[in-house]
């Protein structure tokens, strides 16, 4: 829009039909509720049909837009598998998005959208692997078009994107390619050419949580369950301690219903003067016992009172 601010475009958003109840979740309205610009119009479809990722009725609301006076038709369908190509027959331009989970590298010859695509892209490269996601895909691409396979890599129409980064360099060189392959199909009365080239090379996909922290998030919250944990086991002993104390206090037994003595800091001396610290570690501990006294080296010890 801030390209070809003029432009009217409309959206067709299909979502597949469930087999078992006959209904369709129209999740791209639901999360397009409201548009940013009174010059787009946006409308869901369900598929009404099983195993097809385009509504019968597709070409002729396609028709239909275009007879609105419409300058763009975006129509984005559902979840292609590795042998539905029936969009390619109802639009000019066909663009496949596709993730590196694909799998292993031999399911790219499955892929039919491969050989017929205008343009791949490969979104999410921020992932791990993505990088030989990419490569195989390339290599993919080559191999099904052989007349053109000496084309060097910034020429491919293989394009890394990161979908949910602000100006993501990969997202502008596709818009610019989608423009000129407009323009060069003279589709329209309209000129398609961009004011800026925009960006001749893909950038450095520097993700924005790196690798080695992409678990963060669980780090912390196992941490935090360990803490927990160690809290609870430490507040049951007290309890149990407590309640023990407690009951040989009821039967007083003078032998072991006594209160729990002060704890003497490390270093502190013990019973007789036997241990020593520094004086500072005594003044802390504020001893004024009357043995304390001077050892050899100098350093102090204390007993507890």
């Amino acid at each position: 829009m801030r390209a070809f601010p003029e432009l009217q475009i409309a959206v067709v958003a299909m979502d597949p039909t469930r087999r078992r109840s006959g209904g369709a979740l129209l999740g791209d309205r639901i999360r397009m509720n409201s548009l940013a610009a009174e010059s787009v119009y946006m409308r869901s479809l369900a598929t009404r049909r099983a195993h097809l990722a385009t509504a019968a009725v597709l070409r002729d609301v396609i028709a239909l837009y275009q007879a609105a006076g419409f300058d763009l038709v975006i129509v984005e369908t559902a979840g292609i598998g590795q042998s539905d190509t029936e969009i390619v027959d109802l639009v000019d331009l066909s663009l496949y998005v596709m993730t590196s989970e694909y799998g292993a590298a031999s399911q790219l010859e499955k892929i039919d959208m491969l050989d017929y695509a205008d343009f791949i892209v490969l979104n999410k490269s921020e992932k791990r692997g993505a990088e030989d996601s990419l490569r195989d895909v390339r290599k993919q691409w080559r191999r099904n078009h052989p007349e053109r396979a000496q084309l060097p890599e910034a020429e491919l129409p293989v394009f890394p994107t990161i979908a949910s980064r602000f100006n993501d360099s990969g997202v502008s060189r596709l818009f610019c390619a989608i423009c000129g392959a407009l323009d060069a199909k003279r589709i329209g009365e309209r000129s398609w050419r961009l004011a800026e080239p925009g960006p001749a090379a893909p950038s450095a996909r520097a993700p924005l949580i790196p690798g080695a922290r992409t678990r963060y998030l669980a780090e912390i919250a196992q941490a935090g369950r360990a803490a927990r944990a160690r809290i609870e086991k430490e507040v049951a002993a007290a309890r149990r301690a407590f309640g023990l104390y407690e009951s040989l206090k009821a039967l007083k037994d003078s032998g072991y219903a006594r209160p729990p003595r002060r704890t003497t800091p490390t270093g502190c001396a013990s019973a007789g003067g036997r241990g020593r610290t520094t004086p500072r570690a005594c003044r802390a501990w504020a001893c004024r016992s009357s043995r304390c006294h001077t050892s050899r080296t100098g350093a102090r010890c204390c007993t507890s009172s």
